[in-house]
């Protein structure tokens, strides 16, 4: 049993107060005592630098715990989400960026933007990943944040994807999954687009699904299989040809953009597919069967 005071400049969370009860209950005068630290030590935390290069790590881990589930007291989350006026069953929602390959004063940027904002979310790092935790007060104020975190991803040229919403914050591991695979599928697209919404890639998720009972050989059309084998052989790009041709309706201007290669250069690749697959180009079924394909072998 504990005592519990939580020191903040602003809305960020700069540290804890602990007093441990080891032989008997937390009484009122502990509570005293730790208001009293709290008041006296709030100045000091809030204005010295070296102690303010360390603040929110014994906060963030906690919602890193959270996401392994390490944390599984019920009492101790409700008591810790408190701090922002957050309940268990109340509805989030995860958005994930991708970090890897970034400095680690650039993610601590991030951490700190998000976790800056009005909106109400606090964000961590897991394995190279940005992850924010966006208690969702209403879908205007998703679409709100949603349109300022595109902004900043197109300024810093980074991508990322949202979960849909959920209730209960003991579930954001499933999210966290969902999010991250959205990402993995969209973010080498080709779209141009920084920040993905579960509710656009819906085909996505039916892919990961259909990965998870089958390896992608099973179900690939043919073509896709030989065309993968000879980009491999041969170190050619037809395969991220087709994908992009199909993706941007069978328009070779906008293809050749998306690859940024010239339009000749894109025609004559266009030619060799015709003569090296089989599949017809003009029926609907065929496209979207090889699309598929190429979208699950990329996977």
């Amino acid at each position: 049993p504990y005592t519990c005071r939580n020191i903040f400049s602003g809305r960020v969370l700069k540290a804890h107060i602990f007093i441990v009860s080891i032989y008997s209950k937390p009484s009122q005068t502990h509570k005293e005592i730790a208001e009293r630290l709290g008041v006296v030590l709030t100045p000091y935390i809030c204005q010295n630098p070296v102690f303010s290069s360390r603040a929110g790590q014994i906060f963030e881990n906690f919602f890193l715990d959270l996401l392994k589930r390490r944390v599984q007291d019920q009492i101790l989350i409700r008591q810790q989400i408190s701090i922002f006026g957050w309940d268990m069953g109340d509805v989030f929602s995860i958005l994930v960026i991708d970090g890897r390959g970034q400095s680690q004063d650039k993610q601590q940027f991030l951490i700190n933007y998000f976790c800056g904002l009005e909106h109400d979310c606090q964000a961590f790092e897991n394995e190279g990943h940005i992850i924010c935790l966006l208690h969702v007060g209403s879908d205007k104020s998703k679409k709100m944040f949603s349109e300022e975190v595109d902004s900043l991803l197109r300024k810093l040229d980074l991508q990322g994807a949202f979960s849909k919403n959920f209730s209960g914050i003991c579930n954001m591991d499933i999210y966290y999954a969902q999010a991250a695979s959205i990402l993995r599928f969209c973010g080498g697209n080709g779209s141009g687009k920084h920040l993905f919404l579960q509710e656009d890639v819906g085909l996505y998720g039916i892919l990961e699904a259909s990965l998870e009972r089958h390896d992608a050989l099973e179900l690939c059309h043919p073509d896709v299989l030989f065309l993968y084998e000879y980009d491999q052989k041969n170190g050619t790009e037809y395969m991220e040809t087709l994908l992009q041709y199909l993706l941007n309706d069978r328009n070779a201007v906008k293809a050749s953009k998306a690859l940024y290669i010239h339009r000749n250069t894109m025609n004559y690749r266009l030619e060799r597919l015709r003569e090296l697959l089989c599949y017809d180009e003009e029926d609907s079924g065929s496209r979207l069967f090889v699309l598929i394909s190429i979208l699950l072998l990329r996977q």
